[in-house]
């Protein structure tokens, strides 16, 4: 009967994964060249496949796991958008069925479902590649790890449970030092709250020194990386202190006005609050400071930049801790509150809202992979970009736009585009100019404009494209004024102005 029930949830299983990827390719790959991020990740990786050197080679803030792990995908199978795109789809049903076994581990099967087609409703417009996902990804192994472990005595001492953990939590580190640090911070500090008599005080750090020496480990390889390919400083100028510089947010108040997640933006903060508390009780349980670990720890990508990606993947966690805090209150409830007939009925709901809403996802993506990627033109003539759905209007302005970088560098000038969507215009040309491909505050290391005005003064036989308007709200403003101000105008390439260097 065991070796039935294994096969049934290995088929489940194999659905749940194939729906998830269906809904994540509908969302992915039916997009045009549009999304930003997209291109600076693209960009990143594909500095990497060509033998580049993060920091030292190319401008980049957060700490390049990912996008080396993406370099790598590239230099196999090509660098092409498309391959990036496939691994967007890897990285969500990697994400969402390890939520959803998360979820198992807290709530019934058909309840975990429910909620897994609810997370996917609301990630749907959202989904990529980031480096946020990935550490959201090694929070929810972390904390699928930590669920299958729990023990009666929460101090039990397992070096080899507790040394994973840790490397797990420095390789979170090494996708995006912030988040990074706060969810391997969280792996190895959250069991002080469990303490309850001086006893409990050795176990604990014994606990937190093994999660410790494991987090520090992926760090310490990473810093002999930096330091054998002379990057280190490089690393400090612009993962540590370009951050000073780092001035965009978007206030979390933002989120009362996006509708899908409007409620929500009240309703996680809270349960965050209460998750606290919940911990000082005398019968917490070990799931409660598991959940609140990850999901406190997790919920910081949401600053300073508070859009509805960042929240989304910010209050994952913390939503499934709601799940779980729902259930427990149902489950524990009186029988003269929750009568039987009223756990049937909420059995038989919960299970057909669940398969309808599986299904429904699932068939609408299908007809957007239909209607909007399968029938559609795809890109064929430039380069990196084949296979994506084209833009006949982009594709004309970036075929203009680079033939006059190409013409300009034939006479032996330098042309830099200081825009949001540099990369766009560069990437089917091949090239990459540091600061300038990614021209966004925060992205421009230690002396941020300052010092892209200083390089501007000395720069000999330049040409500098603006954009005339629709800037990017991260778009640094005072290069632009002084660019204005100070070169000379030379004239319009489409959406474009353009300056000639003052040598």
């Amino acid at each position: 009967m065991k070796e039935e029930n294994k096969k049934v949830d290995f088929i489940k299983n194999c659905i749940l994964i194939v729906i998830i990827a269906i809904i994540a390719f509908s969302a992915i790959f039916t997009n045009s060249i549009s999304n930003l991020d997209e291109i600076w990740n693209f960009n990143f990786a594909r500095n990497i496949a060509d033998g580049l050197i993060p920091y030292k080679d190319f401008n980049i803030v957060q700490m390049p796991l990912v996008s080396m792990i993406c370099g790598l995908f590239l230099k196999i199978f090509g660098t092409e958008i498309i391959v990036m795109r496939s691994l967007a789809v890897i990285l969500m049903c990697a994400i969402f069925f390890i939520e959803y076994k998360v979820l198992r581990k807290l709530v019934p099967e058909n309840a975990a479902f429910l909620v897994t087609a609810i997370f996917l409703f609301l990630f749907k417009d959202v989904m990529c590649i980031d480096y946020n996902y990935a550490v959201l990804l090694i929070a929810l192994i972390m904390m699928l790890i930590e669920l299958n472990h729990n023990k009666k005595d929460m101090f039990e001492y397992d070096f080899k449970y507790n040394f994973c953990l840790g490397l797990l939590g420095g390789l979170a580190i090494l996708c995006k030092q912030t988040t990074g640090f706060a969810v391997a911070t969280a792996c190895t500090g959250y069991k002080i709250f469990a303490i309850r008599k001086k006893e409990d005080i050795q176990p604990f750090l014994k606990i937190a020194f093994t999660r410790l020496l494991g987090f520090c480990i992926p760090v310490l390889i990473f810093v002999i990386y930096l330091l054998v390919n002379n990057a280190f400083s490089d690393f400090v100028d612009y993962a540590i202190l370009g951050i000073k510089t780092f001035s965009n947010k978007i206030e979390y108040t933002n989120l009362f006005k996006i509708e899908l997640v409007s409620y929500l933006s009240v309703v996680v903060p809270i349960a965050l609050v209460v998750f606290f508390v919940s911990l000082f009780r005398k019968n917490a349980k070990y799931e409660e400071y598991v959940i609140f670990a990850y999901a406190i720890s997790t919920f910081i990508v949401v600053f300073p930049i508070s859009d509805q990606i960042h929240f989304l993947i910010g209050a994952m966690i913390s939503i499934i801790g709601i799940a779980y805090w729902i259930y427990e209150s149902f489950q524990n409830g009186r029988e003269e509150l929750f009568g039987k007939r009223i756990k049937v009925a909420c059995y038989v709901i919960i299970n057909f809202l669940a398969v309808f809403a599986l299904l429904l996802l699932t068939w609408n993506s299908i007809l957007k992979i239909n209607k909007e990627y399968i029938s559609v033109k795809k890109e064929t003539e430039l380069a990196h970009f084949k296979g994506v759905p084209e833009d006949e209007g982009l594709k004309e302005m970036i075929q203009i736009v680079d033939d006059y970088i190409l013409e300009k560098q034939s006479e032996g000038k330098k042309v830099y585009i200081l825009d949001s969507t540099a990369g766009i215009y560069y990437i089917p040309l091949n090239q990459y100019n540091k600061d300038y491909d990614m021209f966004l505050k925060g992205n421009l290391g230690g002396k941020g404009e300052d010092g892209i005005i200083e390089r501007i003064d000395t720069e000999e036989n330049a040409i500098y494209l603006l954009k005339k308007s629709g800037l990017n709200w991260q778009n640094p403003g005072d290069v632009r004024n002084y660019i204005i101000d100070n070169l000379e105008y030379s004239e319009d390439v489409l959406c474009f102005w353009t300056f000639n260097s003052k040598i």
